[in-house]
């Protein structure tokens, strides 16, 4: 059984617009499934910034504050999964819906300090 915890849409700094017009925001989904906290991010808005692993990749931070999100919460990353433009981490443990704001939060500040770290070099 899944169940959503909540969603927030991350938007994209301008400086990492400009590559693709139509990208502005990335939805992120938070759902519960089987005991598991699921963090689904759709990333078809902007497949050109993905660059998977590479130093260009929007989704370098957003794993990053995920991770340190976590961590500090006592969970730890069980799966990556990806699914065409569908990326969803699965952690250990249920998260609680109150906590999904602050997980929020720290993505979008996570985002624009990329963009700003981007946009001096």
């Amino acid at each position: 059984m899944t169940e959503q915890l909540g969603s927030f849409d991350v938007s994209l700094p301008d400086s990492l617009t400009g590559i693709n017009e139509s990208a502005d925001s990335m939805a992120i989904e938070v759902l519960l499934e089987d005991g598991k906290t699921v963090v689904s991010i759709d990333c078809s808005c902007c497949t050109e910034l993905l660059s998977s692993r590479l130093p260009g990749g929007v989704l370098i931070p957003i794993a990053s504050a995920l991770k340190t999100f976590f961590e500090r919460s006592g969970m730890r990353n069980l799966d990556i999964e990806v699914r065409g433009n569908v990326m969803r981490r699965i952690y250990e443990g249920e998260m609680e819906a109150s906590m999904v704001e602050t997980m929020a939060s720290r993505v979008k500040h996570s985002v624009k300090e990329f963009a700003r770290k981007r946009n001096n070099t």
